[in-house]
């Protein structure tokens, strides 16, 4: 599974207080499938906020590896 966050500054860690409260589905980070649209938050939000564009590119081949994440998944 490749999954694609758009950003205007350098993600070392994820951090949830870090993220801005008042998104669509509240606090959180958010991935998509979707690289060009990525793209296209990383630029909006470095013209908004400031700073440079940044396309941050996650590669997992086992979701279930994982332990601490909770996914949420919208089908558009």
């Amino acid at each position: 599974m490749i999954l694609y966050h758009g950003s205007n500054v350098d993600i070392q860690n994820i951090s949830l207080s870090a993220c801005r409260p008042y998104k669509d589905f509240g606090r959180g980070f958010y991935l998509i499938d979707i690289p060009e649209q990525a793209e296209r938050m990383a630029e909006r939000v470095a013209r908004i906020y400031g700073g440079e564009p940044v396309l941050y590119i996650y590669i997992k081949r086992h979701l279930h590896s994982i332990h601490s994440i909770h996914l949420q998944l919208f089908h558009y």
